[in-house]
């Protein structure tokens, strides 16, 4: 709790309005972007194109919004797993709102509040008690009416101000950590559970405060 607002509003909880799009780690973007079109139904809004013609990331919807999937090139090479799930909270003037509920309970913050050119959503990320990466984001971004749109294409020199418009860079683990996760991270809350889920199936509440799962 901040100790020196004490007349601050009660919060109980984050105003969400609803889900807003998942994002998902790939092997191949193309071929699951490919599938998402040709079977679904979706349309391609922006995408990431490296040099050698590869696509490191696509963004994709089924009507007017920028995007209700998206596909991200997994950096470990794995695939099939969740990068994060997003809600929409709102509005912009409730962000500073969500982010004191989420640090008066204990939650890890990732990175935020920040902006993506990429959708031109203000967002924050947060990882939930069981590791997984949730994005809240303010209202939509931009929505697509234009019959004649074509997908914007970002190429790999512009990705870094493609992800962030402003605000402070991702961390190293932004574009390898996935659910589910294997190996080691310097991540917080996996670090807890993974703690938790130990201590649970070794019959044992104790975990070496040395270890990296109690950090």
């Amino acid at each position: 709790m901040l100790l020196n607002r004490p007349n601050r509003r009660p919060l109980s909880g984050v105003p969400l309005r609803g889900l807003d799009h998942l994002n998902m780690l790939a092997r191949n973007v193309t071929d699951n972007k490919e599938f998402f079109a040709e079977n679904l139904g979706f349309k391609l809004s922006e995408h990431v194109v490296f040099g050698d013609n590869t696509e490191g990331g696509a963004w994709m919807r089924l009507q007017t919004r920028s995007h209700d999937v998206a596909f991200t090139k997994d950096a470990t090479g794995q695939g099939g797993r969740l990068h994060h799930v997003a809600f929409s909270y709102g509005n912009t003037q409730h962000l500073e709102d969500a982010c004191d509920v989420l640090t008066d309970h204990g939650l890890e913050l990732e990175a935020g509040p920040a902006r993506h050119a990429i959708s031109q959503a203000q967002f924050v990320y947060v990882f939930e008690p069981g590791g997984n990466r949730i994005e809240l984001v303010d209202v939509a971004g931009y929505d697509v009416t234009d019959p004649s749109w074509e997908p914007v294409t970002w190429a790999q020199d512009d990705l870094d101000r493609a992800i962030i418009w402003y605000g402070a860079p991702l961390p190293k683990e932004f574009d390898t950590y996935g659910t589910p996760h294997s190996g080691p991270t310097n991540y917080r809350t996996p670090n807890r559970y993974i703690a938790t889920e130990a201590a649970l199936l070794l019959g044992s509440g104790h975990v070496d405060a040395a270890s990296p799962a109690a950090r």
